[in-house]
């Protein structure tokens, strides 16, 4: 029996939802069965979702789910080069949105400069990551200029979703800037999981519930802007 398009979207988010519960209680309580059948579903849950809910389709966000399928995979491994390579495969999730974000603007990023909500934002960011550095600066070794590089990289993007919503505010830009700021705080504590080697069960389950909760924002936000080219 074919299922019928609005059957069919329901039955992604049933989808979606189902991995994402598995996947926290999975990771949470060491079922590594769970965890990695509901990683392995989990995106392409969500592009099943994209596909069917988008009127017109996004090469970046469709490289966007790619990559996010390969790093959930490969931070589940034990080993740490495997766990790094992960976070690479995130470091082009976060190129791949900063780069449309940047051509979504319609004033350059140089002359966004010229508000004083861009330069709070900036300010904001900066402190932030600043602080996140500092946590993590006697675990992080000769890792210390890439990941200070990924994290420059990974709170820019977030830095440069604000600016998008404060030049054009909108349902639609909002919920991507929520998904981005998710994924950033997720990534914070990912970060302090793998360099500090452990954190408490409440953290582990904000990173794995933000994480979710940042990869439905950003796909809802393709999916519903109108100019996402």
């Amino acid at each position: 029996m074919i299922l019928s398009i609005p059957n069919r979207i329901k039955f992604s988010l049933f989808s979606f939802v189902l991995s994402s519960v598995c996947y926290i209680y999975g990771s949470l309580f060491g079922n590594v069965t769970l965890e990695i059948t509901s990683t392995i579903f989990l995106i392409p849950s969500l592009a099943f979702l994209y596909f069917l809910k988008s009127k017109e389709k996004n090469l970046a966000y469709s490289l966007i789910l790619v990559f996010s399928w390969i790093g959930g995979l490969l931070i589940l491994s034990k080993t740490f080069l495997n766990s790094i390579s992960g976070v690479i495969a995130f470091w082009g999730v976060i190129l791949l949105l900063a780069d449309h974000i940047l051509k979504q603007l319609k004033t350059p990023l140089k002359k966004q400069f010229k508000k004083k909500k861009t330069i709070y934002s900036f300010l904001i960011h900066s402190a932030y990551l600043c602080g996140i550095l500092y946590l993590l600066s006697e675990h992080l070794g000769s890792f210390i200029y890439p990941i200070t590089f990924y994290g420059i990289c990974l709170v820019g993007t977030s830095f440069l979703s604000t600016v998008f919503w404060n030049e054009q505010k909108n349902k639609t830009n909002m919920i991507l800037m929520f998904g981005v700021n998710t994924l950033v705080i997720s990534g914070s504590i990912l970060a302090l999981k793998l360099f500090e080697g452990e954190i408490t069960l409440i953290q582990d389950f904000f990173r794995l519930f933000l994480y979710i909760i940042s990869e439905l924002f950003i796909c809802l936000y393709f999916i519903t802007s109108k100019k996402s080219k």
